[in-house]
């Protein structure tokens, strides 16, 4: 009897890998942004029914971020979504809903005008953040506001060559989409 209980616990296990996870590793992997296992790990969380109100946002946005990595939109607004039910000062959340809300490869999908509402919500709680003046900008660009996308983008470039071991790649990603608002243009990832 005792080994046909081993053999059920292990095939349980085995169809939901992030069940078996302990909940601080499934913390790791879901704050870690791993498409592979994150999702599954974040999702865990969500359903375990034992997460404060708090921490089932931050697992929403993760969820989200990770999504949108992946090109999946649709889920990755509903997680924002959701994260912003539940704590609706989550800076995270915020701005990476406004991120994609801007930058979105969907024109059908872009929203400008609720992108700047967002982004400026999450600057305004750390206007020192490099990675929320570039959203920041880009919500500016998508709403033709090219003039105040242009200074937001200079701040947080300036910002980052002020930041030690900055890699010069993360400034020249900066920098190219600084020359898009500059010729009036709106930044778009690609599909």
């Amino acid at each position: 009897m005792r080994c046909l209980f081993a053999a059920a616990l292990f095939l349980v296990v085995l169809a939901d890998p992030a069940s078996a996870q302990t909940r601080n590793e499934n913390w790791a992997l879901c704050e870690a942004g791993d498409p592979a296992r994150g999702i599954a790990a974040c999702t865990s969380l969500i359903e375990s029914g034992s997460e404060t109100i708090q921490n089932l946002a931050i697992a929403h946005s993760n969820r989200g971020i990770t999504y949108s990595d992946k090109g999946d939109f649709a889920r990755a607004i509903a997680d924002y979504e959701r994260a912003l039910q539940l704590r609706p000062t989550l800076v995270s959340a915020l701005n990476s809903l406004a991120w994609d809300l801007a930058t979105m490869p969907q024109a059908d999908r872009r929203d400008g005008r609720r992108a700047v509402e967002l982004a400026e919500q999450a600057a305004s709680s750390n206007p020192r953040e490099p990675g929320f003046l570039d959203t920041l900008a880009a919500a500016y660009a998508e709403a033709g506001k090219f003039g105040d996308a242009v200074r937001s983008q200079k701040q947080g470039i300036e910002m980052l060559k002020q930041t030690e071991g900055m890699p010069k790649s993360v400034i020249d990603d900066f920098e190219s989409r600084l020359r898009l608002y500059e010729n009036n243009q709106p930044f778009h990832r690609s599909p």
